[in-house]
């Protein structure tokens, strides 16, 4: 693991959204009952999950900060 980035509460069940990017230079997240799940397969779970709602707009924008937090850590210092 590179790097992990945590932010919440949010969604529907006012979790935290832990994110960690892999040495397979992935990201995948973890929150409530989904754990480790690939940053493509979370976005299509929150998607039908929330179909559009506040939580929906809220993990998609959720996800975008974590991914780019998480690559701001790999960045040379």
């Amino acid at each position: 693991m590179l790097a992990i980035y945590q932010c919440g509460p949010q969604g529907s069940r006012g979790d935290y959204l832990v994110s960690f990017l892999c040495n397979d230079n992935k990201v995948y997240f973890s929150t409530g009952c989904v754990h480790n799940m690939e940053q493509k397969e979370f976005l299509k779970r929150a998607a039908s999950t929330h179909d559009g709602n506040q939580h929906g707009k809220a993990y998609k924008a959720a996800i975008a900060h974590c991914v780019k937090m998480l690559k701001l850590q790999q960045e040379p210092k």
